[in-house]
């Protein structure tokens, strides 16, 4: 008899629209593993971590005829380590702090998406790595912490990184492997550029509009993304000095920003090459740089080495100082650390114990010129000057 009520349950939820979708998928990442940081001048560190994301994520589809398609995805970060969900530095813990979207699909139009999404530049940097783990990727370590808003873990109002919120996005269908793309996220809660008490409000609810195109193409074994960031002036607090002592014209400096990414890489079957330049300017600064090369090897049929290098090189005002972090914009930066020139290395062994499941082992080591306290993920602030290094062995699992 409680068989059949249960059975008679289930078929009346079925009946509802709650099951109306035509085909939804639950998924998500787990990693964690063991760490050993340490960084000039700091005690080291062992602790559980992790060298990629945890999430988890509901997306669907349904097919609405004549070629079109609806969809969402509602993705979530999770600390493998404790349970607790991902914290959103600026605003609190979000269940879906990394996406939360709706798309509209055509097989000869494109796809037109609506919310918070990953952002193409956050892709096309994954792309151009040897060594992509979040923790470990060399590119993605410098350009983030240096406020680049083209990164693995770069622009993104929220500080959880690589994603924009209110955004409307489009990416075209693929044309002989030449593929295109668009995001605008709007600025809302607009506040005054002068140095007053709200633009410190402000400030930790950032607000500017944000223009990304992207051409990818792919053909066989070669793959090439283009990115190009146009941001609005962000009204900082401070570049190259204190809230207390900005000026109007300090406030301005650093806006707009203008972002290009150039990656390729190329897959010769004993050995993938990789690499990838980036700049970013704006209107009153130098030009800084990130250049990255590296080497994907595949040892075995289940196992993979993978090289990197990268370089930062600082040529504005943000040099010597930790501007972006101050002003709280999100691109990465954190008010402890001082921008300046740095250089960084990787070296990371994949293992697929199956499809779902692979374990690994990793070594990052980052090296700050002069002042600069750029740090790893799970590291300590090193001395000024100082480098940071990081060990982990652990295990992913997808599903």
């Amino acid at each position: 008899m409680q068989k059949k009520l249960i059975a008679l349950a289930v078929a009346g939820l079925a009946s509802t629209g709650a099951f109306a979708q035509s085909n939804v998928t639950v998924y998500g990442l787990l990693d964690l593993g063991l760490q050993h940081a340490s960084a000039t001048g700091k005690d080291s560190v062992n602790k559980i971590g992790s060298m990629s994301s945890n999430l988890f994520g509901f997306k669907g589809t349904e097919d609405l005829g004549n070629g079109l398609s609806a969809g969402f995805t509602l993705e979530g970060g999770i600390a493998a380590d404790t349970g607790a969900g991902a914290t959103v530095t600026t605003t609190g813990s979000k269940l879906f702090s990394r996406q939360s979207f709706l798309s509209l699909s055509s097989k000869t139009a494109g796809t037109v998406l609506v919310g918070r999404f990953n952002t193409f530049g956050r892709a096309a940097s994954i792309n151009a790595s040897a060594t992509p783990l979040s923790g470990v990727d060399p590119i993605g370590l410098l350009a983030q912490t240096a406020g680049f808003s083209i990164s693995g873990n770069g622009i993104d109002a929220d500080n959880t990184g690589g994603r924009i919120s209110n955004g409307v996005g489009y990416v075209s269908p693929s044309f002989n492997g030449l593929t295109v793309g668009y995001a605008h996220s709007f600025a809302e809660n607009v506040g005054p550029l002068a140095p007053t008490a709200a633009t410190a409000a402000r400030n930790n609810n950032p607000s500017f509009t944000i223009n990304e195109l992207w051409l990818g193409y792919k053909n066989g074994p070669l793959n090439v993304d283009y990115v190009y960031n146009n941001i609005g002036s962000v009204g900082v607090a401070a570049v190259g000095t204190t809230a207390a002592t900005s000026t109007t014209a300090t406030l301005l400096a650093i806006g707009p920003i203008q972002e290009h990414f150039l990656g390729a890489e190329y897959d010769f079957g004993v050995v993938k090459l990789l690499a990838s330049y980036q700049t970013r300017k704006t209107e009153a600064t130098n030009t800084d740089k990130v250049t990255n090369i590296g080497a994907s090897i595949p040892v075995s049929a289940a196992g993979k080495v993978g090289v990197s290098y990268a370089k930062l090189s600082m040529g504005s005002d943000l040099k010597g100082t930790a501007a972006l972090g101050t002003a709280g914009i999100g691109f990465g930066a954190t008010a402890a650390t001082t921008l300046n020139d740095a250089s960084g290395y990787a070296v990371s062994y994949m293992h697929a114990l199956s499809k779902r499941t692979s374990a690994y082992t990793t070594y990052t080591r980052l090296k700050n010129d002069n002042n600069g306290t750029i740090n790893a993920i799970g590291s300590t602030t090193p001395l000024a000057g100082g480098s940071v290094s990081v060990f982990s062995l652990g295990m992913q699992h997808s599903f």
